[in-house]
């Protein structure tokens, strides 16, 4: 069975905590987390979707245990991060996911990055 731990990377000067699954998946996954949660939202599934696709959570800059920077507060210079995450990662056209604070970063990542991602899953955030 497969449970979250937790890591920290340096991303753009950042210090940011990530949850990377054990086993190689074809089928890759981004999972953004809730605020005011962290990561760990997805404890509860993380065993079962890690059964069928490589998976990354992290939290966002500012959010979980992840360092702030406020330039990244806007949805478009979050959505640049969220890019630069995936490539870090090597994920080359993952699932994302982002509820909550991740919706309008998403959205804005898949609007001007058609072909990245290869479904968004989003809600219960503000975005306009």
């Amino acid at each position: 069975m497969s449970e979250i731990k937790t890591r920290f990377r340096t991303i753009d000067g950042l210090s940011i905590r990530y949850a990377e699954s054990d086993e190689p998946r074809d089928c890759e996954a981004l999972l953004l987390s809730p605020w005011p949660e962290s990561l760990y939202a997805y404890d509860a599934t993380w065993s079962r979707l890690a059964e069928r696709a490589r998976l990354i959570a992290v939290d966002l800059p500012g959010f979980g245990h992840s360092q702030l920077r406020e330039d990244l507060l806007s949805p478009k210079a979050m959505s640049e991060f969220i890019v630069r995450l995936a490539d870090t990662f090597g994920l080359a056209k993952p699932h994302i996911v982002g509820p909550d604070i991740g919706t309008s970063a998403v959205l804005f990542a898949a609007a001007q990055h058609p072909d990245r991602f290869r479904s968004a899953v989003v809600g219960a955030g503000g975005a306009a």
